[in-house]
């Protein structure tokens, strides 16, 4: 997030305003963690993101061929929180600042559309749902939910290219906000 952050400050006179971040996975995390945390950063659009770091494992879990022997967190007790320690002392990571839904009240006037799959392993819908929760109190938070679809298999659909659009249409040009869209994945694809 350090780096993000200066990176704007450092090109932030370049840039063209508004900035808007978008972002899949852990990307989409950092986005809206960035947009929540920085003035300059007007909204984030979140494809599959974890609402915490602690989450993090879930994603583990999701790719290794053998779940049960590289799930450190249960077969190694401590194993993540020694991880986030080292990251912490390291790399100035603050674990309490890298949880979209710790930070609570903070920043409920950013706009943040959230999209994902129900069949996502990798991050599963619940961390949308967490996000969501957490953000209780705003108005500008969206949700895109495609049942049936993974992690990312709904991100060429025409369908996310228009909700995408309607958001960007609401945050720029002041248009109103869209509503939330729970929507079935086309044919299913592997990758």
């Amino acid at each position: 997030m350090l780096d993000i952050n200066y990176l704007l400050t450092d090109i932030g006179g370049t840039l063209i305003k508004p900035l808007v971040v978008a972002g899949h996975s852990y990307g989409a995390s950092a986005g809206s963690l960035l947009a929540i945390k920085n003035p300059d950063v007007k909204a984030s659009i979140n494809f599959s993101g974890l609402s915490s770091i602690d989450n993090v494992m879930q994603a583990v879990r999701a790719v290794a061929p053998d779940k049960d022997r590289v799930d450190m967190c249960t077969n190694q007790p401590g194993f993540l929180d020694a991880l986030l320690s080292r990251a912490e002392s390291d790399y100035f990571f603050k674990r309490e600042d890298s949880s979209i839904t710790n930070l609570g009240s903070e920043g409920l006037d950013v706009p943040i559309l959230l999209v994902g799959g129900t069949k996502d392993e990798n991050v599963p819908i619940e961390n949308l749902r967490q996000i969501e929760d957490s953000r209780q109190g705003s108005d500008v938070v969206r949700t895109a939910v495609y049942k049936d679809c993974n992690h990312g298999s709904y991100l060429h659909l025409d369908e996310t290219y228009n909700i995408v659009t309607s958001f960007m249409s609401a945050v720029v040009d002041g248009q109103p906000m869209p509503e939330n869209v729970e929507t079935q994945c086309p044919a299913p694809i592997l990758y």
